[in-house]
């Protein structure tokens, strides 16, 4: 997939990131693992093959469960991210887990803020 605004490019590949949204699930089953993220397993099937990319808020919960990045989710290990290529274990579920890129810092703090809001919610 590509995302092109104001002449940013953003690529992905859709099915590498369903693979790595199947690492995050383990042994659970696609029914238990769609309850944790508040949908669907037809949308953890779809996510998982590639169909369809997962909303943010769903990014945010994948990022909190596997205690990855949502830029690994997206995009995989890479040169920006050399530690998480290295140990995607080694990030916390602090909310400083997202990589944030080039984001103005009012589009980071409302990422820090959601983050965190969906941690608490879990954990409740």
């Amino acid at each position: 997939m590509t995302i092109n605004q104001n002449g940013l490019e953003v690529n992905w590949d859709t099915k590498a990131m369903g693979h790595r949204i199947r690492g995050i699930r383990g042994k659970a089953s696609q029914q238990e693992f769609a309850g944790k993220l508040g949908v669907t397993q037809v949308e953890v099937s779809r996510y998982e093959r590639g169909m369809r990319t997962p909303p943010v808020e769903i990014l945010l919960k994948l990022s909190a469960i596997g205690k990855v990045s949502v830029d690994y989710l997206l995009r995989g290990p890479g040169e920006n991210l050399p530690e998480l290529a290295e140990s995607p274990e080694r990030y916390d579920r602090s909310t400083d887990m997202l990589w944030l890129g080039n984001l103005d810092k009012p589009d980071q703090s409302l990422l820090r803020r959601l983050a965190k809001r969906l941690s608490e919610r879990s954990v409740s």
